[in-house]
């Protein structure tokens, strides 16, 4: 397998990795800790049916837009997150333009490159 296919499927174009079905996640940051009527909301925003994959994914979906108005909008990094549109704003926050610099500097032939990662789209 190439570099790219030894990705996670669904996590890259050409990743061919298969994780179990309900291998769905995504994440947030919080500054502080979720009050316990968030955590009820997020626990109840769907509830799992058969259809897995697509059902898993509908209720990560949900529960993230439920927890996201508790968080600080930054995620974890090293979890990639493909439905992400803000990944530059959501992994590296201020950082962002220093470490693509250091990226441009260090890395200019983007060995180490990923979809979300440094200097990715730029």
């Amino acid at each position: 397998m190439t570099q790219a296919q030894c990705h996670r499927s669904g996590k890259s174009d050409q990743g061919q990795l298969d994780r179990p079905v309900y291998g769905v996640e995504r994440t947030r940051l919080g500054a502080t800790p979720l009050p316990t009527g968030g955590w009820d909301q997020v626990v109840s925003a769907a509830t799992a049916t058969d259809e897995a994959r697509a059902a898993a994914r509908r209720w990560v979906g949900r529960g993230f837009a439920t927890a996201d108005p508790y968080s600080i909008g930054e995620s974890y990094q090293n979890w990639m997150d493909p439905a992400l549109p803000d990944w530059k704003a959501s992994y590296y926050a201020e950082n962002y333009p220093r470490l693509a610099r250091v990226k441009a500097a260090y890395d200019p032939h983007r060995f180490f490159a990923f979809a979300q990662g440094i200097g990715a789209g730029d």
